[in-house]
């Protein structure tokens, strides 16, 4: 995983940084984010990270402000995502355990699942046939 670190946005890339400074030190923390391009005008900034060994996956929605964090899961050679946190359940279809956030004195967030959880991949199989020996595996 390259790209840039949240220290170095600036300009029309703070939308990101402001969506994602309420989780940083909390439901984030320890996951170093990595933004993968220049999303000053996109509605959807995408980014990348390491948590003891697990890939994670973070994407930040400009409106309404989501921020979305997955798991990169490896399953019998192929990979998946698979959602491990949401800042507002609202717009989530994955049925998380929700929690309050406090961000401000009347501001309140319903936050769902744990970002900082591992999902670890099960047991897969891959199997491959050959047909003829004329046509190879």
């Amino acid at each position: 995983y390259t790209g840039r670190l949240l220290d170095s946005l600036t300009g029309k890339e703070e939308w990101v940084q402001a969506a994602l400074a309420p989780y940083l030190d909390t439901e984030l923390a320890g996951i170093q984010i990595n933004m993968s391009k220049e999303f000053s005008d996109e509605n959807l900034a995408c980014g990348s990270g390491m948590l003891d060994g697990c890939l994670k996956e973070v994407t930040v929605q400009r409106e309404p402000p989501v921020v979305n964090v997955y798991d990169v899961v490896e399953h019998g050679r192929h990979f998946y995502r698979t959602l491990v946190f949401t800042t507002d359940t609202q717009y989530c279809l994955a049925d998380l355990e929700t929690s309050i956030k406090v961000l401000g004195m009347d501001t309140f967030q319903m936050i769902g699942g744990n970002a900082l959880e591992k999902t670890e991949a099960g047991p897969s199989l891959v199997i491959t046939r050959s047909l003829w020996s004329s046509l190879g595996t």
